[in-house]
C-alpha cells in the first residue's frame, strides 16, 4: 500500500468486536488493539458499526469521534440479522460503508462479502482442526465451511503467535508470506502487584475468604479445567487447609461438567465459581492469588498466564507450544492430560517460598517486555505493508 506524503492510508476497522458486553480474550485483544492504533495517529481511521439505532454503540462513537476517527454506522439492522444474512444474501459490506478507505482491518475470523478495500483479517487459532472434540457442532460446522473462503478474500492474515502462525499454514494450506504476527501484550500499569485493601475489597465481592488458587478464562473444553479439579481432589486427598480453589470466568460449551466434577468429588465448599469476572477486578485478584494455573489444550498465544506474571504471581501452564512462547522461561510446566504430576507441581510451588519468589520476579520482568504499545506499533508496520 502506497502513502504519501500529503495523505495518510485510511484503515476501516470493522468495530463489531468492541460490542461485546462480557469480553473474551479476542474482545479484549481487540480493543487494546485499536486503541493503539488510534493514539499513534498514523492512519485516517474510520470504525464501522452495525447496530439498530445505535443503542450499544453511542458512548462508542462518542469516544472515537473525540478521538478524530470517522464513524459509519447501519442504524436500521441489528447485528445478530447482519450476521446471518449477510452471506445468504449477498449483501455488500462496502454498500453499507463505502469504498473510500484503503484497508479494512477485521477482528473475528470473519470477512464479509465484496469489502471493497484490501482486507486484513485475524485468526487467532485453529483448534477446531487439532482439537474438534473441544468445539461445539454448529460452531465446528461454520468454521469448517467459512474459515477457508474468509481467508480467501484476506489480502493478510494477521495471528498472534509462530505456533498459530504454522498451524494457520498446516491447516489453511495458506502461503507464509500472507501471514504476519503480530503478538499479544500486557497492561503492566492496570496488572501489577496491589494493595492488600483492593485485595480483600474484591475477594469479598467474589465470595472469597483466605489463601487461594486461581484460575480464569472462559469455563469450555479445550481450557482443559477438568483436570484442574482432578488435580485440586488430589490434593486434598493428601492434605488437609490447602487454598480454595477459584475457577474465575464466564459460562462457555459444555460448562455444566465443571459443576458435575465438583460436587462428584465433593468439593462445593473448596472451590468457588465466580462467573464472569469484571475487567477492572481481574488484576486485583490475580494480585491476590498464591500461584495461577493455566491448564489449557491449546491456545493461540496465552494472555491470562503473561497478566498473571506482570501481577507478580507464580504461574503454572500446560506444555501447549503457544504457551511457552507467551510465558518462556518463567513458569511451572506440566503435561496437560496428567492430572497427578499437575498436583505435585501445584503442592512444589506451595511449599517452595524461594522458588515462588524467582517465578514472581522474573515473571513480572518478562511481562514488561509484552506491552500493548510494542503489539500497536508491530500491527502498524505490519498494516503498512498490505
Amino acid at each position: 500500500m502506497e502513502i504519501t506524503k500529503d495523505r495518510k492510508c485510511r484503515l476501516a476497522i470493522d468495530g463489531h468486536v468492541l460490542l461485546q458486553n462480557e469480553k473474551t480474550g479476542v474482545g479484549r485483544t481487540a480493543q487494546y488493539l485499536i486503541d493503539e492504533l488510534v493514539k499513534n495517529k498514523s492512519f485516517d481511521i474510520q470504525i464501522n458499526f452495525v447496530d439498530l439505532f445505535g443503542y450499544r454503540c453511542r458512548n462508542l462513537i462518542k469516544h472515537y469521534k473525540k478521538q478524530g476517527c470517522r464513524i459509519k454506522f447501519c442504524w436500521w439492522m441489528p447485528y445478530s440479522i447482519y450476521n446471518k444474512v449477510f452471506e445468504t444474501l449477498k449483501i455488500p459490506y462496502f454498500f453499507l460503508f463505502g469504498q473510500r478507505n484503503d484497508l479494512t482491518l477485521f477482528f473475528e475470523y470473519q470477512v464479509p462479502y465484496k469489502v471493497g478495500t484490501k482486507v486484513a483479517n485475524y485468526v487467532y487459532d485453529v483448534n477446531y482442526k487439532v482439537y474438534p472434540e473441544t468445539v461445539d457442532h454448529s460452531t465446528l460446522v461454520w468454521l469448517d465451511k467459512n474459515l477457508p473462503i474468509y481467508c480467501d478474500r484476506s489480502d493478510l492474515i494477521l495471528t498472534i503467535s509462530e505456533f498459530s502462525k504454522k498451524q494457520i499454514e498446516k491447516y489453511m494450506k495458506i502461503k507464509e508470506s500472507k501471514i504476519q504476527i503480530v503478538p499479544c501484550g500486557v497492561d503492566c500499569d492496570k496488572y501489577k502487584k496491589l494493595d492488600i485493601e483492593k485485595i480483600n475489597f474484591v475477594k469479598h465481592k467474589y465470595g472469597i475468604a483466605g489463601d487461594y488458587i486461581l484460575y480464569m478464562g472462559t469455563l469450555e473444553p479445550r481450557k482443559n479445567i477438568v483436570i484442574l479439579i482432578e488435580a485440586y481432589y488430589l490434593m486434598t486427598q493428601e492434605k488437609t487447609n490447602i487454598p480454595k480453589l477459584i475457577i474465575a470466568g464466564k459460562k462457555g460449551w459444555m460448562y455444566e461438567q465443571l459443576f458435575q466434577k465438583t460436587l462428584e468429588y465433593k468439593l462445593e465448599d473448596q472451590i468457588i465459581f465466580t462467573g464472569y469476572i469484571e475487567n477492572d477486578d481481574c488484576p486485583v485478584l490475580m494480585s491476590g492469588a498464591e500461584l495461577f494455573v493455566f491448564p489449557s489444550l491449546y491456545e493461540g498465544f496465552g494472555i491470562p498466564p503473561l497478566e498473571a506474571m506482570a501481577c507478580g504471581t507464580p504461574v503454572i501452564v500446560s506444555n501447549a507450544d503457544a504457551l511457552l512462547e507467551a510465558v518462556g522461561e518463567n513458569a511451572i510446566y506440566f503435561c496437560p492430560m496428567n492430572a497427578e504430576e499437575l498436583c505435585k507441581k501445584i503442592n512444589c510451588l506451595l511449599e517452595n517460598q524461594d522458588l515462588r519468589e524467582k517465578l514472581s520476579f522474573s515473571g513480572r520482568k518478562w511481562a514488561e517486555k509484552h506491552s500493548w504499545k510494542k503489539a500497536g506499533e508491530k500491527l502498524t508496520a505490519v498494516l503498512e505493508t498490505v
